[in-house]
């Protein structure tokens, strides 16, 4: 059940409900695609270092994927005909 529910007064109707920006993805899908390109044109060398710093990269664009979908999903913004509520936090919710 969402937040706004719980806290929308009498009469106050939801004019506009958003999300943060999909931007929050775009370190995650540079770091995936230099991963990505330094794999390709490290494959087969004779050190593997080029594929250890590619598998790095892709591990690290991975663990900010899940951090910026968390963040995503753990945020709430809502416009009504009377305030403004952002609602962000799992554990510890904080409301402005």
């Amino acid at each position: 059940m969402s937040y706004i529910n719980h806290v929308l007064q009498p009469g106050e109707a939801v004019r506009y409900q958003g999300s943060t920006h999909w931007m929050l993805y775009f370190p995650a899908i540079l770091l995936a695609a230099l991963g990505l390109v330094t794999l390709i044109l490290t494959w087969g060398a004779a050190q593997p270092y080029g594929v250890l710093v590619g598998i790095a990269c892709l591990i690290i664009a991975f663990v900010l994927t899940v951090r910026a979908w968390w963040k995503r999903w753990t945020t709430e913004i809502f416009v009504t005909d009377r305030r403004v509520i952002f609602v962000h936090g799992f554990f510890d919710r904080q409301s402005k």
